[in-house]
C-alpha cells in the first residue's frame, strides 16, 4: 500500500521561526490576539457610531466586550490548530496532508465559532466562503483549467450588483453588512416596498417646498408642481419631457416622487460622491495604517505617503463614483418615468456598476456576486 504520508515534522511544514512546539504556540498567538484587537477596535467603533448611537456605559462595555470575544475567536483558532495539529503529528510520527488539513481544519473552526456571537456567526462563514472561492478560482486559473475573462470582475459586480438592488428596492435593506454598508452608501431613500414610496411621495417635498400633488389617473399624465422659488415651470398636459428639459429640471430641482431630503437632484449626486469618497478614502487608508503601527512609531510620514497613495485614492473614487452615478441615474429615471419604480435600481445599478474599472477588485466583485446568490437562496 502506497504511503501518503511527508518525511518532515511539524517544525519544517507549520511553525518555521521557533523549532518549539510550545513557545511557537505562544507567541504567535499573542501577536494575532493583539493585531486582532487593533483590526477590531476602529470596527466596532464605526459600528456603534452609525448603528448602535448608545453612549452609556453599558453599552460602550457590550462593544468592547465584543472586541475582545471576536479577538479571542481567533485566537483560540490558532491555539486549537497548533494543539492538533503538532499533538497528531507527534502520535503519528508523520505527517499526512489528508489528515492534518481538511479535518483538522474543519474541527478546530467548528470549536472556535462557539466563541464568536451568533450574529456574527453568518457573516463570518459569508466571508470565509468568498475567500476560500476566489482562493479555488485563482488556483484554477494557476492551472490553466480555467481562462479569466478580461475585466471579468467588472462584469461580475455590475451584474451582481443591479440584480442586488433591484431586490433591495422591492425588499428593503436587511441587517447583512453588505446591506447596511449599502444603506450608508446610497441612503435609506432609495430603499423600500412600493407602497411605502407611495405614501411618502404623497406626504409633499420636505426643506419648505411647497407642491400640490394632483390625482394620478393611469390613463392621463397630468402632473403640476412647484419646484423652487425662482422657478415657475409647469409640465402641462400630455406634454412629453425631452432631455434638455429634465437636465434643466435636475440642476433647479428634484422630481415629487424623490424621497431625498436634499433640495435639488443635483446637490443629492453631488454629496453621493463626495461623502463616500471621504469616507473609504480616510477609512480604507486608516485599516492599512493599522498593520502597520510599529512603522509608523519609526516613520511618521508613512500616514501622508498612504494616504495619498494612487491606490487608496481610486478606491475612494469607485466608491464615490458607483453612489453619484446610481443617485444621479435614479433621479434622472425618475423624471423621465414621472414616477418611482423598481426597475429604476436595476437599470441605475447597471450604470453605477462600471465604476469599479476605477479601481478593479476581484476581492468585492465575488463578495457581491455571493451576496446575490445568497438572497436568491433565502428567497
Amino acid at each position: 500500500m502506497e504511503d501518503w504520508s511527508t518525511p518532515f515534522n511539524c517544525y519544517e511544514l507549520a511553525h518555521v521561526w521557533d523549532p518549539n512546539c510550545f513557545t511557537s504556540c505562544y507567541g504567535f498567538t499573542k501577536e494575532v490576539f493583539f493585531k486582532c484587537c487593533l483590526l477590531y477596535t476602529p470596527l466596532f467603533a464605526a459600528t456603534h457610531v452609525f448603528f448602535v448611537r448608545k453612549y452609556d456605559l453599558p453599552s460602550v462595555a457590550e462593544s468592547g466586550f465584543s472586541v475582545l470575544r471576536s479577538s479571542a475567536f481567533i485566537a483560540n483558532h490558532v491555539i486549537m490548530f497548533f494543539l492538533l495539529f503538532c499533538g497528531s503529528r507527534a502520535l503519528m510520527n508523520k505527517f499526512y496532508f489528508t489528515l492534518h488539513a481538511v479535518p483538522i481544519t474543519f474541527l478546530v473552526s467548528i470549536l472556535s465559532l462557539q466563541i464568536e456571537k451568533k450574529s456574527r456567526r453568518g457573516p463570518l462563514a459569508f466571508y470565509v466562503a468568498n475567500i476560500a472561492t476566489e482562493s479555488f478560482f485563482r488556483m484554477m486559473v494557476g492551472y490553466g483549467v480555467v481562462k479569466p475573462i478580461p475585466k471579468g470582475d467588472v462584469l461580475l459586480f455590475t451584474t451582481s450588483m443591479a440584480i442586488l438592488l433591484y431586490q433591495i428596492k422591492q425588499q428593503g435593506y436587511g441587517r447583512d453588512p453588505v446591506s447596511m454598508a449599502l444603506k450608508i452608501y446610497l441612503g435609506r431613500d432609495e430603499a423600500g416596498s412600493r407602497h411605502v414610496r407611495r405614501e411618502n411621495s404623497l406626504q409633499g417635498i420636505e426643506d419648505g417646498t411647497q407642491t400640490s400633488l394632483l390625482a394620478i389617473n393611469s390613463h392621463q399624465s397630468t402632473v403640476t408642481s412647484a419646484f423652487d422659488d425662482n422657478s415657475n415651470l409647469t409640465v402641462k398636459k400630455n406634454q412629453e419631457l425631452d432631455v434638455s428639459t429634465i437636465l434643466e429640471k435636475l440642476l433647479s430641482s428634484k422630481h415629487e416622487s424623490c424621497r431625498h431630503r436634499d433640495k435639488t437632484c443635483l446637490l443629492y449626486s453631488a454629496n453621493g460622491f463626495y461623502k463616500p469618497f471621504l469616507a473609504t478614502w480616510v477609512g480604507y487608508t486608516a485599516l492599512g495604517l493599522v498593520r502597520k503601527y510599529q512603522e509608523i512609531l519609526s516613520r511618521p510620514s508613512l500616514v501622508i505617503e498612504r494616504l495619498f497613495s494612487g491606490r487608496n485614492i481610486r478606491f475612494g473614487l469607485f466608491f464615490g463614483s458607483f453612489s453619484a452615478i446610481y443617485k444621479a441615474v435614479s433621479c434622472y429615471l425618475r423624471y423621465h418615468s414621472n414616477g418611482d419604480q423598481d426597475w429604476h435600481a436595476l437599470v441605475a445599478g447597471a450604470a453605477a456598476g462600471p465604476s469599479m474599472l476605477i479601481s478593479p477588485n476581484s476581492t468585492i466583485a465575488l463578495y457581491i456576486f455571493l451576496k446575490f446568490i445568497a438572497t436568491i437562496f433565502w428567497k
